[in-house]
């Protein structure tokens, strides 16, 4: 199995960033070209069964920004096709179509009460051990502090020893308590993972709840990505998340108990230029997030709750030098915190930061290509990355 996840992560992730290194230069020399890329329905929305397969893209704004208008982008998004690739696989849209009115009306009522409520009741996390990824600064630090007082148990992992460190006997200090556990961990690593697991169980407990949190970012443009640079992006941010998964969410499957957040960004809705490695991966992320809700509802599982966190660029170091808009503002930490550890309690499956952002996602999906790129190109987007410095060590 974790052969096959490799094999289909490898093939449709680095695979596609090694052909563009390999033949792109030649192509922005001439101004001349077409990139193809044969994506998947499954790239749209998550599909029960196919956890490793929905993952995503990303150069075309980059290209705009380069004024390479010669050189022209398209994704096909085709459904299951008669290929002996998807033998087996059965469809019945004809069967479920009487019930798809009653379900959308239904959940659209639900939401209209806790609307008029003011949000879902907040859930008690008291009782919840809870993996941090990152947890030594930004983000992760953040979620932390906050999640301490609720009262969680909490394992901080992060590559950072000393500073992760600091954090958890901080925390057990203001909490009067030693339930904040700090561990070093290399999420490129999935033998130190799958070490990290194993010592959590045996000596902390089965964990409740999963932020999937550490990132990383280049902030180059692809040419210019080295291939490490490439493998080390999407190692952190979506690769280490199936390993992850894979090593504690057995657990939740057994006591049909749990929670999964995925924090993703809104570079994994939408293209960036300069950030093509990093888009590509928090799509992936988000497909993951997606497709696993799937699959925990196929296995009615329930009691696991799923949520991904979609911000835009977050005042924590990690996009230092980055260029803000009144459209497309940097974010307070403290108040991004705020949010997602609010998400959370509510079982909230999607949260856009800011929900400005929303709009913009949703225009992604139906505007014309050409309008989004000029809207992209009028709000200054494709230059946000020209002055990206970042800090020493770019993880959240």
């Amino acid at each position: 199995m974790l052969k096959k996840v490799e094999d289909t992560l490898g093939h449709m992730t680095m695979i596609i960033n090694n052909i563009l290194k390999a033949f792109l230069p030649s192509i922005l020399d001439n101004n001349h070209g077409h990139v193809v890329t044969i994506a998947s329905g499954a790239d749209l929305t998550g599909v029960l069964g196919l956890v490793d397969y929905c993952l995503s893209k990303f150069c075309r704004h980059e290209l705009h920004r380069l004024k390479k208008i010669g050189i022209k982008t398209t994704v096909i998004c085709p459904n299951f096709i008669k290929i002996n690739m998807f033998d087996g696989v059965t469809t019945s849209i004809a069967s479920i179509a009487t019930q798809i009115e009653s379900q959308v009306l239904k959940h659209y009522f639900i939401a209209l009460v806790n609307l008029i409520r003011g949000g879902p009741s907040l859930k008690d996390l008291n009782s919840e051990i809870v993996l941090i990824t990152g947890a030594a600064s930004g983000l992760g630090k953040g979620i932390a502090q906050q999640l301490a007082h609720l009262g969680c148990t909490l394992v901080l992992w992060d590559i950072d020893e000393v500073n992760n460190i600091h954090v958890a006997e901080e925390l057990n200090t203001v909490t009067n308590s030693e339930r904040i556990h700090a561990m070093k961990c290399d999420l490129t690593n999935k033998e130190n993972i799958y070490e990290c697991a194993k010592k959590i169980q045996e000596t902390v407990g089965h964990v409740t709840m999963i932020i999937n949190n550490a990132g990383t970012v280049s902030g180059k443009q692809l040419v210019n990505c080295s291939d490490a640079s490439i493998r080390r992006t999407f190692d952190v941010n979506v690769i280490a998340h199936f390993w992850i998964l894979k090593a504690f969410l057995p657990s939740m499957l057994e006591h049909n108990y749990g929670h999964i957040v995925t924090i993703a960004s809104a570079a994994g809705l939408a293209g960036v230029s300069g950030l093509v490695d990093y888009c590509s991966s928090k799509f992936a992320a988000v497909g993951l997030h997606e497709a696993l809700t799937h699959e925990l509802y196929g296995l009615k599982k329930y009691g696991i709750k799923t949520t991904v966190v979609c911000p835009g660029f977050i005042n924590t170091g990690m996009f230092d030098g980055a260029t803000s808009t009144d459209l497309t503002p940097l974010l307070d930490q403290e108040k991004v915190c705020d949010d997602i550890v609010k998400g959370i309690r509510q079982n909230k499956h999607l949260l856009i930061i800011p929900k400005s952002l929303t709009l913009s996602a949703i225009l992604n999906r139906i505007a014309p290509r050409a309008a989004e790129l000029e809207i992209h190109d009028m709000i200054g987007l494709h230059k946000s990355m020209d002055t990206f410095v970042g800090r020493e060590k770019k993880s959240t």
